[in-house]
């Protein structure tokens, strides 16, 4: 067991101390995982051995390393996205996971249209699946206006869901800023991962809900 009144064990201390503030500095993945292992490997090491001011020493320097590890994967998650992907991908569909993210990302292309602009006809087979991030857009049928589509919510989502025609014509009122998904490989992205599927499933039924109230809304007024 270390005496702390020893000079030998004040520099043994303080090189400990160095040891965790260099840890707490930077590094790549890789070096605090190895750190991590060694601080982990040195903790029970030194409390095997009654070295408990060093077991102590190399359970700082583990948590250290672990502290750092963990905010590097932290900021390389959320790097590769900008704030707008990252706002569909993570605050309206829920998706987490980084591998996920990744794959909806490749499927998703984003770009600004103007007023006049039609998303998608009535009739029309495999219309696209839309997100409104900003703007808005009349929804008609037969040619009467039924709604709007606002910021945050989907645009072909029933047709997705079904197969079947669309049931409407969404035509840009308010310049738009949307994202539009590639169909067929959301499909099969969803065939093959099921908790995808399901976090799409409940960020169409929340926006197939608010857009029927209000809807309703409208026409009980009119």
């Amino acid at each position: 067991m270390f005496e702390l009144g020893d000079k030998a064990n004040l520099l043994a201390n303080a090189a400990a101390l160095l040891l965790v503030l260099s840890a707490l500095a930077g590094g790549s993945r890789t070096l605090h995982s190895l750190g991590m292992a060694a601080g982990l490997l040195g903790a029970i090491f030194f409390t095997a051995s009654d070295m408990q001011v060093a077991a102590i020493w190399a359970v700082v320097f583990t948590l250290a390393n672990v502290a750092k590890l963990a905010q590097i994967i932290h900021e390389t998650r959320r790097s590769f996205m900008t704030e707008e992907q990252r706002a569909l991908i993570e605050d309206v569909l829920m998706v987490m996971a980084t591998p996920q993210q990744r794959q909806l990302l490749k499927i998703i292309s984003w770009r600004d249209t103007k007023p006049g602009e039609v998303l998608m006809w009535q009739g029309q087979q495999s219309p696209p699946l839309v997100y409104i991030a900003s703007g808005l857009a009349d929804i008609e049928h037969d040619g009467t206006r039924l709604g709007e589509c606002r910021a945050g919510e989907f645009l072909g989502e029933m047709s997705l869901i079904s197969g079947e025609r669309a049931t409407a014509t969404v035509t840009v009122s308010q310049a738009a800023r949307i994202a539009m998904f590639d169909r067929k490989e959301l499909l099969q992205l969803s065939s093959e991962l099921p908790e995808l599927s399901l976090s799409l499933d409940h960020a169409f039924n929340r926006g197939l809900t608010e857009k029927l109230h209000r809807m309703n809304k409208e026409r009980s007024e009119a």
